[in-house]
């Protein structure tokens, strides 16, 4: 994905970039260390432990596939803020702020729920087991993730509708917002799982 989306920014038919990331998810690609300049106690000052634990579990998770397949995690992402910087582009982050999301998701789902999202958070850092590459190829498959996310929004319908439906709209809406504030043609970059909504 991040070869084809160099390629459609490299093809000049676009006046503009938008990405699926908030600032602080835009910051930790461009800037991934700064985590670990973050000062601890201003962290828990501010109440942003649940965050942190949560962008640092995802970020091992993503590591930890991107380490066992060979791919850097966020490069669709970093290619189309690259792409954007070298032709000169304005790139529009238009993902609602991650900490709004997960405290949204916290809120939604009642406390042993909570309990359960953070222990399988938790486990996606220490367990090691490969992940077959069928697997994730077969994720890419439009009819398989549409079910899957179909049976997530059933079954998870307090963490779905934060997590990707509420974002699904916010992102719809920042894309409308920009395309109606002259006419331009924006290349937008979301992950499959956004795609339909």
């Amino acid at each position: 994905s991040a070869e084809a989306v160099a390629r459609e920014i490299a093809s000049g038919e676009y006046d503009e970039v938008a990405i699926e990331l908030c600032a602080n998810r835009h910051r930790g690609i461009v800037e991934p260390h700064a985590l670990e300049r973050m000062d601890l106690f201003e962290v828990i000052r501010a109440g942003k432990v649940p965050m942190i634990t949560a962008m640092l579990a995802m970020a091992a998770f993503q590591q930890r596939i991107a380490e066992q397949f060979g791919i850097e995690p966020g490069a669709e992402m970093r290619a189309a803020i690259d792409g954007a910087r070298e032709r000169g582009l304005a790139l529009h982050l238009i993902d609602r702020d991650i900490g709004t999301t997960l405290r949204r998701v916290y809120r939604n789902v009642p406390w042993y729920r909570r309990l359960y999202l953070f222990s399988g958070l938790f486990a996606s850092i220490v367990v090691d087991d490969e992940i077959p590459e069928s697997e994730i190829e077969a994720l890419k498959e439009g009819y398989l993730l549409e079910s899957t996310f179909a049976q997530f929004a059933t079954t998870e319908q307090r963490t779905y509708q934060p997590l990707i439906d509420e974002r699904d709209q916010y992102m719809a809406a920042r894309l409308l917002d920009i395309a109606e504030s002259k006419p331009r043609r924006v290349q937008a970059e979301v992950g499959a799982g956004h795609l339909k909504g």
